[in-house]
Parts: C-alpha cells; structure tokens; sequence
C-alpha cells in the first residue's frame, strides 16, 4: 500500500502452517515510493528474513503488494 503524501509504503507478511491454517502476521510502514518490482523484492527479503529469525521452513511463498 502507498502513502505518497508520507513517502511510505506498506508491506504485509503472513505465515501459514502446513495445513493453511493461520500462524502469524507481520507489517511494515518502509520509507520511499518504490515501483511495483522493487516494492515486491523488498516486500520478499523482509518475509525471507522474518521466517529465518522465526525459524520456519518455508514450503509456499506468496506476496502480494499494494
């Protein structure tokens, strides 16, 4: 999500467990106005680090960017 009269944009991260089943939830308020590209890498290197730091195994990964 965009807040460009903040020069912000949002990222949310979800995890899931095996069966789908709701395990925990992440959000970011990041500083800048990136493109689409470069919002999504952001958005998959802060949900890569988080499951490092929770320690999952990651099975499926899905993102989304707005």
């Amino acid at each position: 999500m965009l807040f460009k009269e903040f020069n912000k944009f949002g990222v949310g991260i979800f995890i899931r467990g095996d069966q789908g089943t709701f395990v925990s939830v992440k959000t970011l308020l990041l500083d800048g106005i990136p493109e689409p590209g470069e919002a999504k890498a952001i958005g998959l290197l802060h949900a890569l680090i988080w499951a490092q730091e929770l320690v999952y195994k990651i099975s499926y990964l899905s993102l989304t960017v707005r």
